[in-house]
C-alpha cells in the first residue's frame, strides 16, 4: 500500500492500483465436456455435501495432472472408474493427478466434498435484525466464485454440458440450467431436483437457486418460459416480466439466431448481490426489482430483464475468452438492452438512453480512463465497470451508425452464428464485420477498445458574411497518458429557411482541423452529430439563437435536448422563455427534462417561476427534474415552502418526493431538519423517499441532522436507506463520530454498506482510515467490489489527498457565483436598468456581473458542472 496512487498527466486516477497484475486464460492438459454437481444441502447450518463429476477430454497424452478451481473445498475423495487418485489441494487449486493418458481419451474425475462457502453459495433465512427474511440458498459464480461451491475448471471460454442434481427440505424447490429432468421424494423427508443443459456453458454460469416460490409459466413459440417470485408478489412479477415473450421475438429476430435453448426462466431472490445474473436458461434477479403500479409510473424492470435475456446470446451462446474481452458479454447485453427500449418505446427513448449511459460512462472517466479490453486487474470484477457496460455498448452504437441498420445487424449474425457455443475475442467480432460487410474497422476498435478514452471535441462556429461560409474549427483536446487522437465520421446538420442540407466530414486523428460550408445566408441551426451516432465530449461554441432554434424545431427529440443543454452552459436570462417553453410543452419527456436542469443552472427570477410552473408537467421523469433544479436556489425560502407543501400533500411518484425531499435539504432552509426527519418514516418503493429524505438530511450541513443520519446507518433498517446514509455521512467532514462509524460500517453484514464506507472514508482523507481499510484487504472472503473501493480509497489516502476545507471553498465559490447570477438577472429583467459605473472609474458588481452576462450570451466558455455531450 505504501507505493502510492499512479495519476496520468491530468491529475486523473489511474485504473490500475498498486499490485495489479496481467491475467491471461491458464494452459489446460485436459478440458471439460460434461459435468454432474449432486448435493445435499442443510439451509440451517448453510453447508453442502457434495460429488463432482467432471468428464475430461485430454489434451496430450502422456503422464497426465489436471489443476480444479477449487477455493474452500474439504476434499474427500478423488476416483475414476472405481480407482482412487492420489491429490493435492492447495488454498485455491485442487490438483488431481490421472497417471499416462492418450490423447483425445476420455476420463470421469468424481470428486467427493463438503463446504459451508461464504461466498459463490450464499445461504439466507430470519436473523434479529431480519426476522422475516425467507429462508433461501442461491449461487453466483460470476466472475471466479463457482469454484467455492463445486471444483470446476473456472474460466469463462471453458465450457461444458452439465446436470445439477440436489436434494432440498420439503417445500423449498431447487433450480437450475437447462430442462428439469427429474423432481421425486428424498432422503429424509426431502426433495431431490435433477436438472440437465445439454448446450455446453462456462462453469460461472451454473446455477443452483433454493427456496418457496410463486410460480406460472407461458410460452414464446417453442420457448417455455417460467417465472418465480416471492410468495404474494405475482401481480408484481407480472408487471416486471410481462413482456419476456416479446423480447425473445426480438432478440431471436435482431441477431437472426432463434432462442438458443428449450427453455427461459427467472427467479426473483432477496439479497442478490446484483441486480440480475444470466445464467444459461436461469436468470437470478434481485426482488427489489418487483414494483407495484405506483412505482410503474417511472420505473421498469424491462431494462434489467432485456439485459439478462440478451446474454443468453451474447455471454452464454457466445461467452468472452477470457474477462479482459468481457465487454463482448456486458456490451452487448447493454446495448441490446436499448435496442429493446427502441423498439418498444420508441426512437427518442432510444437515444436518449445513450446518452444517459454516456453521462454514466463520462462521470468514471473523470476518475480514470482505461483500455476497454483490459488485463491488468486485482480481481476480473475490478473491470466490471462504465467501461465494459456503457462504453461497451456506446462502440457498439458507433458500429451501427457507420454500417447503417442493414449491415450491422447482418455482422451481428454473422458473427453469432459463426462463433455459436464457442470463446470469443474482440477481433472475432472485427473479423465477422469485415467478413459479412467488407468493412475494416481497425481503426475504431484500436481508438475506442484497446486505447483509452475518446474524443473530447472544442469546436467553434463561425458565419463569414463575406465568403457566404459557415466555418466550423475543431479541436481534440484530449489529455492523459495512452489516450490518443481519434478518427472518425461526423454528420453536419444546417437548417436555412426551413431546409435542411446534410455534410458529412472526416475527423482525421489531428488536434486541429477547420471545415467551410457554402451558405447564402447565416443557418438557423447548425447541429454537429444530430443523432449523437458518435462517442464524445464536445464543447460547441455558437450563438445561442441557434440554440434556441434548435430547442424549438429539432426534429430529433435527442437534437432538443442537448440544445437545451447547450443553453444551461452559454444561455442568459434572454434564454429562459425558448427553456419554458420546451419544459412545459415539448412532447418528449427527455427534452423537458433538460429544459429544467438547465433552467436551475441559470438560476434568476424567470428561471425560477418557469420551473415552478414545471411542477405542473405531467411526465414524473420531467417532474423529477424540475424538482431536482429547485434545489438549486439555496436559501430561497419561497422554493422551499413549495418543496415543504409537495412534501405534505405527496405526489404520484414515489422518486418526485424523494427528489423533493434531497433539494429540500439542498435550499439549506432551517425548517427541513424538522420536515424531513418525519419524510423519512415514509414507506416508499426500494426505500426511495427514505433515501432522499437521509440525503436531504445531510445536504442541509445542520449539526441537528447528523445524529439522524448516524442513526439511519443502524442494523435492521432498510438497505438502501442504510446504504445512502453511509454515504452522506461524508456531507459531515472533519466529524470525528463520522469517521468512527464508516470505519464500523466497514464490518456491516451487508457488502453494499462495506462497499459505501469503504469508498467514502478515502474522501474524507482521514489517515486514521488506513488500519480499518487494510483489514478490508485481507479479508479473504470479502466482496470483490468493496476490495476495490478499499484500494482505491488506500491509493487516495497514500496520495495525501485532503480534502477537509475544499469543499467549503467550493461550497463558497458556488454561492458566489449564484448570487452573481441572480444579480444578472435581476438587472436583465424588464424595466431594470444596470447601475452606472462609479466616478472613480471602478465597477460595481452588479456592472461587473452585466458584462459577464453578456460574454455569456456571445458565446464565451463557462465551466459546466458536468460533461456535455451533443
Amino acid at each position: 500500500m505504501g507505493s502510492g496512487c499512479v495519476h496520468d498527466e491530468r491529475g486523473l486516477a489511474r485504473f490500475e492500483l498498486p499490485g495489479a497484475e496481467a491475467h491471461y486464460p491458464r494452459s489446460r492438459s485436459a478440458l471439460p465436456e460434461h459435468l454432474r454437481i449432486e448435493l445435499t444441502l442443510d439451509l440451517k447450518l448453510r453447508s453442502l455435501a457434495g460429488r463432482c463429476a467432471t468428464r475430461l477430454r485430454v489434451v496430450e497424452g502422456g503422464r497426465c495432472a489436471v489443476v480444479f478451481d477449487a477455493v474452500g473445498l474439504e476434499v474427500e475423495r478423488v476416483s475414476a472408474a472405481g480407482r482412487e487418485l492420489p491429490f493435492a489441494a492447495g488454498e485455491r487449486e485442487l490438483r488431481v493427478e490421472l497417471g499416462e493418458r492418450a490423447a483425445g481419451e476420455q476420463v470421469e474425475v468424481e470428486i467427493a466434498y463438503r463446504a459451508a462457502p461464504r461466498r459463490g453459495l450464499y445461504f439466507f433465512g430470519p436473523d434479529a435484525a431480519q426476522p422475516d427474511r425467507p429462508r433461501q440458498a442461491w449461487t453466483q459464480g460470476q466472475d471466479v466464485d463457482s469454484p467455492r461451491w463445486f471444483p470446476c475448471l473456472d474460466q469463462p471460454g471453458v465450457k461444458a454440458s452439465s446436470e445439477v442434481i440436489v436434494t432440498v427440505p420439503a417445500p423449498f424447490v431447487a433450480l437450475s440450467n437447462g430442462v428439469l429432468v427429474s423432481e421425486r421424494a428424498g432422503e429424509g423427508g426431502g426433495r431431490t431436483f435433477h436438472w440437465r443443459q445439454d448446450v455446453p456453458h462456462a462453469a460461472y454460469l451454473v446455477t443452483l437457486v433454493v427456496g418457496e416460490f410463486e410460480s406460472w409459466k407461458e410460452m414464446a413459440g417453442p420457448v417455455a418460459l417460467d417465472y418465480h417470485v416471492p410468495p404474494g408478489r405475482r401481480e408484481d412479477g407480472e408487471r416486471s416480466f410481462g413482456n419476456t415473450a416479446r423480447m425473445v421475438a426480438f432478440f431471436s429476430q435482431k441477431t437472426g439466431v432463434p432462442y438458443p435453448y428449450p427453455r427461459y426462466g427467472q427467479v426473483c431472490v432477496t439479497d442478490f448481490i446484483f441486480g440480475g445474473m444470466e445464467n444459461t436458461t436461469q436468470t437470478t434477479l434481485t426482488d427489489t426489482t418487483l414494483h407495484d403500479a405506483r412505482a410503474h409510473l417511472d420505473f421498469s424492470s424491462e431494462p434489467l430483464v432485456a439485459h439478462e435475456l440478451a446474454h443468453q446470446w451474447f455471454g452464454d451462446l457466445l461467452t468472452c475468452r477470457s474477462w479482459s474481452d468481457g465487454w463482448l458479454n456486458e456490451g452487448f447485453a447493454t446495448y441490446f438492452e436499448a435496442l429493446w427500449r427502441e423498439e418498444d418505446k420508441g426512437e427518442d427513448e432510444f437515444r436518449y438512453e445513450l446518452v444517459e449511459k454516456a453521462d454514466r460512462y463520462f462521470g468514471e472517466v473523470k476518475k480514470y480512463a482505461r483500455p476497454v479490453v483490459e488485463k491488468r486487474y486485482h480481481e476480473p470484477i475490478d473491470i466490471f465497470d462504465r467501461h465494459l457496460y456503457e462504453k461497451g455498448a456506446l462502440v457498439l452504437h458507433m458500429i451501427r451508425g457507420l454500417l447503417g441498420d442493414e449491415r450491422f445487424f447482418r455482422a451481428i449474425g454473422h458473427y453469432a452464428r459463426k462463433h455459436a457455443r464457442g470463446a470469443v475475442e474482440t477481433r472475432d467480432l472485427a473479423r465477422a464485420i469485415e467478413e459479412a460487410t467488407g468493412s475494416e474497422l481497425s481503426w475504431l476498435f484500436d481508438g475506442w477498445i484497446h486505447g483509452r478514452g475518446h474524443p473530447e471535441l472544442e469546436v467553434a462556429y463561425g458565419w463569414d458574411r463575406q465568403a457566404r461560409l459557415v466555418r466550423l474549427s475543431v479541436k481534440q483536446v484530449q489529455k492523459g497518458e495512452g489516450v490518443p487522437l481519434f478518427r472518425t465520421p461526423l454528420e453536419i446538420r444546417m437548417v436555412t429557411g426551413g431546409v435542411a442540407r446534410t455534410f458529412q466530414v472526416e475527423l482525421a486523428p489531428r488536434a486541429e482541423q477547420a471545415f467551410a460550408f457554402p451558405s447564402e445566408v447565416e443557418p438557423d441551426q447548425l447541429i454537429v452529430d444530430p443523432k449523437n451516432w458518435v462517442l464524445k465530449g464536445m464543447r460547441l461554441e455558437k450563438p445561442a439563437k441557434l440554440w434556441r432554434a434548435e430547442l424549438e424545431r429539432a426534429p430529433e427529440g435527442i437534437a432538443r435536448a442537448l440544445a437545451a443543454r447547450g443553453l444551461g452552459r452559454v444561455g442568459s436570462v434572454d434564454d429562459v422563455p425558448a427553456l419554458r417553453a420546451a419544459l412545459l410543452g415539448d412532447g418528449f419527456w427527455g427534452v423537458a427534462a433538460e429544459a429544467a436542469v438547465a433552467l436551475g443552472e441559470l438560476r434568476g427570477p424567470a428561471a425560477r417561476e418557469a420551473l415552478l410552473a414545471g411542477l405542473a408537467v405531467s411526465h414524473p421523469k420531467a417532474r423529477r427534474a424540475v424538482v431536482k433544479a429547485l434545489g438549486s436556489f439555496r436559501g430561497d425560502a419561497g422554493v422551499a415552502t413549495v418543496l415543504i407543501e409537495l412534501l405534505s400533500k405527496g405526489d404520484a411518484s414515489y422518486f418526485v418526493e424523494a427528489e423533493a425531499a434531497r433539494s429540500l435539504g439542498r435550499t439549506r432552509d432551517p425548517r427541513a431538519v424538522e420536515v424531513l426527519s418525519q419524510v423519512r418514516e415514509r414507506p416508499s418503493f426500494q426505500g426511495v423517499i427514505r433515501s432522499g429524505a437521509v440525503e436531504g438530511l445531510a445536504a442541509t450541513r445542520d449539526e441537528r441532522a447528523l445524529g439522524l443520519v448516524l442513526a439511519e446507518t443502524a442494523a435492521g433498517l432498510p438497505m438502501q436507506s442504510r446504504r445512502a446514509a453511509a454515504g452522506a455521512l461524508a456531507e459531515f467532514e472533519g466529524k470525528r463520530e463520522v469517521c468512527e462509524r464508516l470505519e464500523e460500517l466497514l464490518e456491516d453484514v451487508e457488502f453494499r454498506v462495506r462497499a459505501e464506507a469503504a469508498e467514502r472514508l478515502g474522501g474524507l482523507g482521514e489517515a486514521r482510515a488506513v488500519p480499518a481499510l487494510e483489514r478490508v484487504l485481507r479479508r479473504a472472503d470479502e466482496d470483490g467490489r468493496v476490495k476495490r473501493r478499499a484500494r482505491e480509497s488506500l491509493a487516495a489516502l497514500a496520495a495525501g489527498k485532503k480534502p477537509d476545507g475544499l469543499r467549503a471553498e467550493v461550497d463558497a465559490l458556488r454561492a458566489e457565483v449564484s448570487r452573481l447570477r441572480d444579480e444578472v438577472a435581476a438587472l436583465q429583467a424588464p424595466g431594470v436598468k444596470p447601475e452606472p459605473a462609479p466616478a472613480s472609474g471602478g465597477e460595481t458588481r452588479a456592472a461587473r456581473g452585466g458584462k459577464a452576462a453578456g460574454k455569456r450570451g456571445a458565446g464565451e466558455k463557462k465551466a459546466p458542472k458536468k460533461k456535455r455531450v451533443h
